[in-house]
C-alpha cells in the first residue's frame, strides 16, 4: 500500500499530464482547442491542487521539485488566459526556485522568461525586460535556439510598448529570423504582428496590415485562435487609422468572439475597447461609453494597467465630446498618472495631449499650451510620427483661436506633411481642415474654403462624421463671403 507521499506525489504526477494534455489540444486548435477548454476547466481544481503540493514539498523531494518546475510549461498558452499575471506569477516563483535547486538552467530560463510575461501583462515592463535579459543570457549559454528566439521577439514588444520603436524592430527581425531558422511557425506568426504594430506606431499603417496579414495567414493555417484574434484585431486598428471604421467594427467583433470563445478576459477587454474607438470615429458616442466602461470593468478584473489606461483617456475623451468637461480631465489625470507608473511613455503623450485639448475647449490656453509642448516633445523624443501631427494639429487650433496666426499656419503645414507621409486619410482630412481654419483666421475665405473642401471629400469619402462639422463651417463661411462681396460692390 503507497504511503500518504506517495500518494499526493501520484496524483500531483497524474493532473500535470493532465494539464500537458491541455495544451496539446490547445495548440491543435479548432474542435480540439474546445475540449482542451472543457478539459481544464474539469480539473482545473485538482490541478491546482497538485501544483500547490509539488510547490510545498520543493525541499523535501527531487520529484516534487523537478514537478513544480514542470507544472507552469505543461500548461502553456492555457494559463496565459486562465490566470491572472499575477496568479501565474506565484507558479512561476515557486518553478523558479524548484529549478535552481535542482539546478536545471533550461528550466531556470523558461520560467524567467515566463515571468517577464507576466510582468509585461502587468504593464510593469522594464521589470519585463530585466527578467527577458537575464533569460537570453541562459538561451546562449545552453545553446537554446528556439528560446533565444522567444525572448529576443518579448524584448521587441517590451520596447515596442515604451516607445522605443527602432530597438524593437531590431528584436523583432532577429526572432523572425531564428523562428524560420527552427520551424517555429506559431512565433514567426507573432513576431511578424510586432513588426505590424511596430510600423503602425510609426505611421506605415499599409505596411502594419501587411504584417498583420500573413500573421493572420499563418494562424489560420495552424488553427491558433487566440493569434488569429490578435491579428484580426491589430488589422482592426489599422482600418480605423486608415478611416475606414466600419470595416474596423466588423474585425473587432470577430476578435470578441475568438477571445470570449477561448475564455482571454484580458483580450476581450481590448476588443471591446477598439469597438468603442470605431464607434467613436463615427459619432456614436454613447455606444462607444458602453463598450468603454465594459472594457474598463475587465481590464481591473485581470490587471491590465495598459488597458486599464486606455480606457479611462477614451472615457476622458467621450466626455469631453459630451462637453462634460470636469468629468473629461478627472478620467484623463487619472490615465496620465497610469501610464506614467507603468512608463509608457506614448500613452503619456496621448493623455496629456487629451487634458490640453479640454484644457483648450474650456478657455484655460495656458495650462492647454503646457500640456500640449509636453506632448510635442514626447513625441519627438520616441519618433511617434502620428501623435506629433495630431499635437500639431490641436496647437494649430490653440493659435488660431487667440491670434498667433503664422504659428497656427506653421502647425498646420507641418501636421499635412507628417500625415501625408504616413498615409492617414483621416488625419490628412483633418490637417487639411485645421490649416483651413488658420486661412480663415487671417481673413483669407476664398482660400480657408477651397481647403476646408478638400477636407470635406476626404472625409466624406471614409465615411467619417467629422465631415459633417466642416459642412457646417463651409456654409457659414461662404455665407461670410457673400456678405463681404455684396459689401464690397454694392
Amino acid at each position: 500500500m503507497p504511503t500518504l507521499y506517495e500518494a499526493q506525489l501520484r496524483h500531483a504526477s497524474h493532473y500535470e499530464r493532465v494539464l500537458y494534455s491541455v495544451k496539446l489540444l490547445y495548440k491543435q486548435g479548432g474542435e480540439a482547442l474546445q475540449n482542451g477548454l472543457a478539459l481544464f476547466e474539469a480539473e482545473w481544481s485538482n490541478i491546482q491542487f497538485g501544483q500547490a503540493w509539488a510547490a510545498a514539498h520543493v525541499e523535501l523531494s527531487e520529484e516534487a521539485a523537478q514537478l513544480c518546475s514542470d507544472f507552469p510549461d505543461a500548461g502553456a498558452y492555457v494559463l496565459d488566459v486562465r490566470q491572472l499575471p499575477i496568479e501565474r506569477m506565484v507558479w512561476l516563483k515557486a518553478a523558479l526556485a524548484a529549478a535552481e535547486q535542482l539546478q536545471n538552467r533550461g528550466d531556470e530560463g523558461r520560467h524567467l522568461g515566463n515571468l517577464g510575461n507576466a510582468h509585461f501583462d502587468r504593464g510593469e515592463f522594464r521589470q519585463a525586460i530585466a527578467f527577458y535579459e537575464k533569460r537570453l543570457i541562459i538561451a546562449k549559454e545552453t545553446g537554446d535556439r528556439r528560446g533565444e528566439g522567444r525572448v529576443l521577439g518579448n524584448l521587441g514588444n517590451a520596447h515596442s510598448v515604451l516607445s522605443e520603436p527602432n530597438k524593437a524592430i531590431e528584436y523583432y527581425e532577429q526572432a523572425l529570423a531564428i523562428a524560420r531558422e527552427v520551424g517555429d511557425r506559431r512565433n514567426e506568426s507573432v513576431w511578424l504582428g510586432g513588426l505590424g504594430v511596430v510600423h503602425k506606431s510609426l505611421g506605415e499603417t499599409r505596411k502594419a496590415m501587411q504584417f498583420a496579414e500573413q500573421r493572420l495567414a499563418i494562424a489560420r493555417e495552424l488553427g491558433d485562435r487566440r493569434s488569429e484574434g490578435i491579428a484580426l484585431g491589430n488589422l482592426g486598428l489599422a482600418y480605423d487609422e486608415l478611416g475606414d471604421s466600419r470595416r474596423a467594427i466588423e474585425l473587432h467583433e470577430q476578435k470578441l468572439i475568438i477571445m470570449r470563445e477561448i475564455g482571454d478576459r484580458a483580450r476581450e477587454g481590448t476588443a471591446l475597447a477598439n469597438l468603442g474607438v470605431a464607434h467613436k470615429n463615427l459619432g456614436e458616442i454613447e455606444r462607444a461609453l458602453s463598450y468603454y466602461e465594459k472594457a474598463l470593468r475587465i481590464a481591473r478584473e485581470v490587471g491590465d494597467r495598459r488597458t486599464e489606461s486606455a480606457c479611462l483617456g477614451n472615457l476622458g475623451n467621450a466626455h469631453s465630446d459630451l462637453g462634460q468637461y470636469q468629468q473629461a480631465i478627472g478620467y484623463h489625470e487619472q490615465a496620465l498618472r497610469l501610464s506614467r507608473e507603468i512608463g509608457d511613455r506614448r500613452s503619456e503623450g496621448q493623455d496629456l495631449g487629451n487634458l490640453g485639448f479640454v484644457h483648450a475647449k474650456m478657455g484655460n490656453t495656458g495650462e492647454a499650451f503646457v500640456n500640449f509642448e509636453q506632448k510635442l516633445q514626447i513625441t519627438r523624443e520616441i519618433s511617434d510620427c502620428r501623435g506629433e501631427a495630431d499635437v500639431l494639429g490641436k496647437l494649430c487650433l490653440v493659435y488660431a483661436a487667440f491670434d498667433e496666426h503664422e504659428k497656427a499656419l506653421t502647425c498646420a503645414e507641418q501636421e499635412l506633411v507628417i500625415v501625408r507621409q504616413i498615409g492617414d486619410r483621416r488625419g490628412e482630412g483633418n490637417a487639411f481642415f485645421y490649416l483651413s481654419v488658420a486661412q480663415a483666421a487671417i481673413g483669407n475665405l476664398e482660400q480657408a474654403i477651397s481647403t476646408a473642401e478638400t477636407a470635406r471629400q476626404i472625409l466624406e469619402h471614409i465615411d467619417d462624421p467629422e465631415a459633417l462639422t466642416i459642412q457646417k463651417q463651409l456654409a457659414e463661411w461662404r455665407n461670410q463671403l457673400d456678405i463681404i462681396t455684396h459689401a464690397k460692390y454694392s
